[in-house]
């Protein structure tokens, strides 16, 4: 079973790695306090369905998740509904530019 949790918690590190390059990608392009919508960034990332196929539906709206549990590490921000990076994690992603 542990072996199944790895493969389950490295699947998720993927996913909110792909959050954070959505929103850098999107911070770039439209300037870096610019919000997006969770909606967008599932769409970006691929996770996105209008309708799940159920409430515990594990994939449908997975990057809600992933952007609650990103906020809890103060690596993204909620500003009117959209998200972000922090500035650390601004800083942090950026340094090597």
């Amino acid at each position: 079973m542990d072996h199944v949790r790895l493969l389950t918690d490295g699947a998720l590190a993927q996913l909110e790695v792909a959050i954070i390059h959505v929103l850098l990608k999107n911070a770039r392009e439209d300037g870096r306090h610019t919000c997006m919508r969770p909606s967008d960034i599932g769409r970006e990332m691929g996770t996105y369905r209008r309708r799940t196929l159920s409430s515990d539906d594990p994939f449908g709206r997975i990057h809600h998740k992933l952007l609650r549990r990103l906020k809890e590490f103060g690596r993204v921000e909620s500003v009117n509904g959209g998200w972000r990076l922090t500035e650390a994690e601004w800083n942090r992603s950026t340094l090597d530019e």
